[in-house]
């Protein structure tokens, strides 16, 4: 199984660091086409391995589309940083709306399990 964790202050910069794997995988397609070019036109190879070694054993796995998505688990320290963030950026009412809707006074009151929503539309607040 393999699981993949991108630690974000806001979605667009989650949204970069997708992209920046999207064209690391691109990248390592290219490198498979290019050596089965290589070795079809030279014909030294009979079965050429379509990636380098040390890439082939996770590149070759499941595509990244099809792959299990699981949450990212949050700190208490980080949902306060982006909270203060929020809170500067668009006012102490706007987290506090968002805290009431995951029926939580403060934080420090939102369990671990909802640390995923609260940071989710924090970033949805920041992307406005």
């Amino acid at each position: 199984m393999i699981e993949l964790k991108i630690a974000a202050d806001s979605a667009a910069e989650a949204l970069n660091d997708l992209a920046e794997l999207a064209k690391i995988v691109g990248l390592i397609e290219g490198v498979a086409e290019e050596r089965n070019k290589t070795a079809t036109q030279t014909e030294k190879a009979q079965s050429p391995s379509p990636m380098p070694e040390d890439i082939a054993p996770w590149a070759e796995s499941e595509p990244i589309g099809e792959a299990p998505v699981t949450e990212r688990t949050y700190t208490l320290e980080e949902l306060r940083a982006a909270g203060v963030a929020a809170a500067r950026t668009h006012g102490k009412a706007a987290v506090q709306t968002i805290l009431k809707a995951l029926d939580a006074n403060s934080m420090t009151a939102l369990k671990p399990e909802q640390y995923p929503e609260f940071m989710k539309r924090l970033g949805e607040l920041n992307a406005e």
